[in-house]
């Protein structure tokens, strides 16, 4: 059982390393959506594991079946890690926020920002300086959910199904 044990923490740990050392290369021209670029990443780095657990014999650690089910295993924890933890702080008007908040602790009166001044960064500095507007419209775009026309942003049929499939979600967990 210790072997097992070990065997499963040893290919989590590498498969997790090998995953987040992809993000380092320069795939970001090809991929600028991080969430498709890190989907994609998790397919290279599962397709690099199975190859190798597969072409090579490592019965002496644990079986073929147990060596792709701890590849599956690590697959699973790293996109949901991927998902709550990197996209959702890539996406996050809270964490923007946050991060302006604490940039702005000096001030003497208050040890942050009115309500009033972090509105006005949000729209200053997240949504004009960081072009927040123009980046989820690529995004979109990329993924076929929107296409301009002039300067018309309009729905593709794509959008509009996901749209239906969101409200579905919203319905079966009670929320919005």
């Amino acid at each position: 059982m210790r072997k097992i044990i070990l065997t499963y923490l040893f290919i989590i740990i590498s498969y997790s390393l090998i995953f987040i050392s992809l993000f380092h290369l320069p795939f970001e021209k090809y991929q600028p959506v991080l969430f498709y670029r890190g989907l994609i990443l998790l397919i290279i780095t599962t397709s690099i594991f199975l190859i190798v657990v597969i072409a090579k014999n490592f019965k002496k650690f644990a079986s073929k079946e147990s060596l792709i089910a701890a590849v599956f295993i690590s697959f699973a924890l790293n996109l949901s890690f991927f998902v709550v933890l990197p996209v959702t702080f890539d996406r996050s008007v809270t964490m923007f926020l946050l991060n302006t908040i604490k940039k702005d602790q000096s001030n003497a009166q208050c040890k942050g920002l009115s309500q009033m001044e972090l509105e006005k960064k949000l729209i200053d500095e997240y949504i004009i300086k960081n072009k927040a507007l123009e980046k989820r419209i690529l995004e979109q775009k990329e993924i076929d959910f929107i296409e301009k026309n002039s300067e018309c942003v309009e729905l593709t049929p794509k959008a509009l199904k996901f749209l239906g499939f969101s409200e579905f979600i919203n319905r079966v967990y009670s929320f919005r």
